[in-house]
């Protein structure tokens, strides 16, 4: 009879060592599963966005030649350059589509009107 239990012992001993190498090779795969997946995220350059007819534009990288257009390629605004981090505004005074171009890179912003609705009695 001891000898019966003194060897369920070692069973389980030997089943909690394997439980705990398969464990941990588990958390090392997702370990570097998630380091593959942070090495490949890149940010965009720019982001962009109209807000009351301006459209504002953030650089995540200093940019240079960045070009604001209508939808007729007209030139609204230039700027030579926009520093790391930082923000740079071109008045449209117009709605409608406007195109932001930086070297090949181009993204597209629409500029809706603000109505304010009132009530009408």
């Amino acid at each position: 009879m001891r000898k019966f239990a003194f060897d369920i012992f070692r069973i389980g001993i030997f089943l909690l060592g394997v439980s705990s190498i398969i464990f941990a090779s588990i958390a090392v795969h997702w370990y570097y599963k998630i380091q593959k997946f942070e090495n490949n995220f890149k940010p965009q350059l720019f982001h962009a966005y109209c807000n009351d007819k301006t459209i504002i534009i953030h650089a995540n990288e200093k940019l240079e030649n960045v070009s604001v257009m209508d939808a007729n390629k007209n030139i609204i605004c230039e700027f030579e350059t926009i520093p790391k981090n930082s923000d740079e505004i071109c008045f449209t005074n117009s709605t409608g589509t406007f195109l932001i171009k930086h070297g090949n890179l181009k993204k597209a912003v629409i500029c809706y009107e603000t109505r304010i609705l009132q009530r009408v009695d």
